[in-house]
């Protein structure tokens, strides 16, 4: 969190709600870490990160087709009963979340701040999209 802290609050970095829920469904589920702390991590996500939060939008659905379009035509589905979905995870591996959070940066022209891998998506889509990792 060092680094988001020292960010001057008027260049706040905005966040995908779909990155948001899944912060927020991973603090659910974990319970392995203190609850005091989880509850205190959330309560700084929500007061720093919400206010700041860019959700989805019917714009983003070209950009969110255009990397499905990429991905597919490196990586073609091999059966026609194959469910997209199932083929990007388990053959590609590639998260759908992360194809939408990809689309939102790339739709706002922002810099996709991530620690998750991504390196599919960076393959595909560098640089067009600049990828950045603060931890």
């Amino acid at each position: 969190m060092v680094r988001v802290n020292s960010v001057p609050p008027e260049n706040f970095p905005r966040i995908c709600a779909i990155t948001l829920g899944e912060i927020e469904a991973g603090n659910l589920i974990t319970a392995s870490t203190d609850q005091l702390k989880r509850d205190a991590f959330m309560d700084y996500v929500f007061k720093w990160f919400l206010p700041n939060t860019i959700f989805i939008e019917h714009r983003h659905r070209h950009s969110y087709a255009e990397i499905i379009g990429k991905i597919l035509t490196k990586y073609p589905m091999t059966g026609k009963s194959q469910k997209t979905e199932r083929h990007l995870v388990e053959n590609v591996g590639i998260d759908i979340n992360d194809v939408w959070i990809a689309s939102v940066a790339l739709e706002h022209n922002l810099i996709l701040v991530t620690h998750d891998g991504m390196e599919k998506i960076k393959e595909l889509l560098e640089p067009e999209l600049e990828f950045d990792d603060w931890l």
